[in-house]
């Protein structure tokens, strides 16, 4: 766990670097769009041991530290059941 978290820091502090200094030449707020394909998930994958032990301290990393970094994310080939979650937990238009 904590390679994998080490990991993501160095990632998102690399990208932090670039997005400031690409900021500055722009003159403007410059942001990621992030594409997550799904093929082939499995609920398996997302065991609720999983879940608490590598997506919750992920999670809670990228948001606190990075949450000005991500404009957008695309998610490609979804299982159904990441649908359903989706329909429950975004409001009704």
């Amino acid at each position: 766990l904590s390679d994998f978290l080490n990991y993501w820091i160095y990632l998102y502090e690399a990208i932090h670097f670039h997005l400031y200094k690409l900021s500055i030449e722009l003159g403007e707020m410059a942001y990621l769009d992030e594409v997550c394909d799904l093929t082939n998930l499995t609920l398996r994958q997302f065991s609720p041991n999983f879940v608490r032990n590598v997506m919750k301290p992920w999670l809670r990393i990228t948001q606190s530290f990075y949450p000005e970094t991500t404009r957008r994310i695309y998610v490609l080939n979804p299982p159904a059941i990441v649908s359903v979650a989706w329909n429950l937990v975004t409001p009704l238009s």
